[in-house]
């Protein structure tokens, strides 16, 4: 028998290769068979044979099938050029279902869509993309659900994989796409180069409902703990169009060592539609007497449990366009609400995020912080770590904690031996805000927290002057040449809030400011300022880049501006 690429060349082989799309793969390996077979073996895979380490199945119910977990291990097995020389790219399909042949795996079809339940338990064979040796843990490999656009057609993935297991990979350049996954399924990214793109996690088939992975048992658990969660070797992850929903940890989580990670365009908390359905006002981000089962009170059908959102931390991640809605989970009361986005680590930049607004957007809020951060200090050598959190809109976003009040939230440890910060919070918006536009949290400094932003002095018409603010809350003033002044519209209510962008402007070397709106002030509403520093120190022992907090005055509210020379 002829040996092609380290394969034996059987019929259901050349057949694998005729299936090849061109100038793609080199191997393809073509999913046949919905049922996990001998899901405790951890030889069988699909057609390759490597003496008595690896081979196909040829007796029992399982005989010649190309099973998922089967079609993982035979691409992990000859991704190394030791043992199958020129065998990568591998691409795995689902080309080869048939549900309507009156087989065993029939009954997994339905309306085009393909169930396929992985089983999980303590004697079950590894499930995921292993190397055979740690001395080539290279794909490429590419595991591609049947063609479908999740976001653009809100269509649901014809594959969808049915289980509590998790998905490990440790092979790098590998790439996910078209897939869903439901039951509890979370994917581990233990290596470089991977992309996830185009699937769906946490669920129903249909997709119109969060699928809760063991609501008999477990409700607390919702759909599982994570999409995707990353190690310290998963650099260059990117994470990108995806729907994830219900995940009771966070939807993604990236690990504190990782660089070059994306994280853009993503649907976290919502249904297949881009929303979420109609809670009732009296259900809406409530706790629970205990979360654990059985339930009190006990779940209502009307309620909408999307989960967790995104925690990321390393080094320079862009986290952006990402839609953030419906963030709900079974708590205590003393227990945090789920949050939108919390960042860990050095100069990421989150930008043009959407939290609490669905994809036309119409508010549907968040049960938890919009946006909080915290940032590395490199003590050995010392340099500015900040972010850029900008662009980004909250909506309806609720306190984190009983000690916080702030729809974004910086949260660090001040060290008077190092600058803390550089972190520039500009063009947010903030609509129906919990209390503060931004809160520069308890633990860190005094002269940091009080340093006041630009103060308006004069508005006439869409004509606005000012300079630093004279006095903070110790009658000390803030001086600050050269900053960037941001200016945002709010109305008169108790909260801080940035209900639109008005614009900025650069201070001179005094402080002082000229700005000219766009339109003159609405009835009924003021503006509101935030400075950011253009060097080192400006506001005390800070890289930078700092932004300050927002002005507690709304400037221009109800023309009662008073001018620093006495006139009005």
């Amino acid at each position: 028998m002829k040996i092609m690429n380290g394969l034996k060349l059987t019929a259901a082989v050349l057949t694998m290769f005729l299936l090849i799309p061109t100038g793609f793969a080199q191997t393809t390996i073509v999913v046949d068979w919905a049922l996990d077979e001998e899901p405790n073996n951890n030889q069988h895979t699909c057609s390759y044979t490597q003496g008595g380490l690896f081979f196909p199945d040829n007796t029992g119910s399982g005989a010649g099938k190309c099973t998922l977990r089967r079609a993982l291990r035979e691409a992990g097995a000859i991704s190394d050029d030791a043992f199958c020389s020129g065998c990568t790219p591998i691409t795995i399909v689902f080309t080869g279902l048939n549900g309507t042949n009156a087989d065993a795996d029939d009954s997994q079809f339905n309306n085009g869509q393909w169930i396929l339940p992985i089983a999980d338990g303590a004697s079950t064979s590894d499930f995921g993309l292993y190397p055979q040796s740690i001395t080539d843990v290279d794909g490429p490999i590419f595991l591609q659900g049947l063609p479908v656009d999740v976001q653009h057609f809100n269509e649901m993935p014809k594959i969808m994989v049915q289980s509590d297991a998790t998905l490990e990979i440790e092979i790098s350049d590998v790439t996910i796409e078209n897939m869903g996954f439901f039951g509890g399924m979370s994917v581990m990214a233990n290596e470089a180069n991977m992309t996830f793109q185009n699937n769906v996690w946490g669920l129903t088939p249909d997709g119109l409902d969060m699928a809760f992975a063991d609501l008999a048992n477990d409700a607390n658990y919702l759909a599982g703990n994570h999409g995707i969660l990353s190690t310290h070797k998963a650099d260059n992850l990117t994470v990108e169009n995806n729907i994830i929903t219900g995940a009771s940890t966070f939807a993604v989580e990236i690990n504190s060592a990782t660089t070059g990670v994306s994280v853009i365009g993503n649907w976290i908390g919502t249904n297949i539609t881009g929303s979420i359905p109609i809670v009732p006002e009296h259900l809406k981000c409530r706790a629970f007497v205990s979360p654990f089962n059985p339930v009190n009170p006990p779940l209502e059908p009307t309620e909408w449990f999307g989960g967790a959102g995104i925690s990321a931390a390393g080094t320079g991640l862009v986290i952006q366009d990402n839609t953030i809605v419906g963030l709900q989970n079974i708590r205590s009361t003393n227990d945090t609400p789920p949050e939108a986005l919390t960042v860990f680590g050095a100069l990421h930049t989150i930008e043009n995020n959407i939290i609490g607004q669905n994809t036309t957007g119409i508010s549907q809020g968040v049960c938890g912080q919009g946006i909080k951060f915290s940032t590395r200090t490199d003590i050995s050598n010392p340099q500015n770590n900040g972010h850029l959190v900008i662009d980004n809109i909250i909506d309806s976003a609720r306190n984190g904690f009983e000690n916080t009040k702030g729809a974004i939230l910086w949260t660090d440890t001040s060290n008077a031996s190092f600058r803390d910060g550089g972190n520039t919070v500009r063009r947010n918006l903030v609509i129906n805000g919990p209390e503060k536009y931004y809160e520069i949290g308890p633990m860190l400094a005094t002269d940091i927290k009080t340093f006041e932003p630009a103060e308006i002095t004069s508005i006439s018409g869409t004509q606005i002057a000012g300079g630093n603010h004279p006095s903070n809350v110790f009658g000390n003033p803030s001086p600050c040449p050269n900053c960037i002044i941001d200016f945002y519209l709010d109305d008169g209510d108790a909260n801080e809030e940035g209900l639109v962008h008005l614009g900025s402007t650069i201070a001179d070397n005094n402080g002082d400011f000229t700005f000219t709106l766009p339109a003159p002030l609405p009835p009924g509403f003021g503006i509101r300022t935030t400075s950011t520093s253009q060097s080192n120190d400006i506001i005390p022992n800070t890289w930078a880049g700092q932004t300050t907090a927002m002005s507690k005055q709304v400037y221009g509210l109800i023309n009662d501006i008073i001018f620093k020379d006495g006139f009005e």
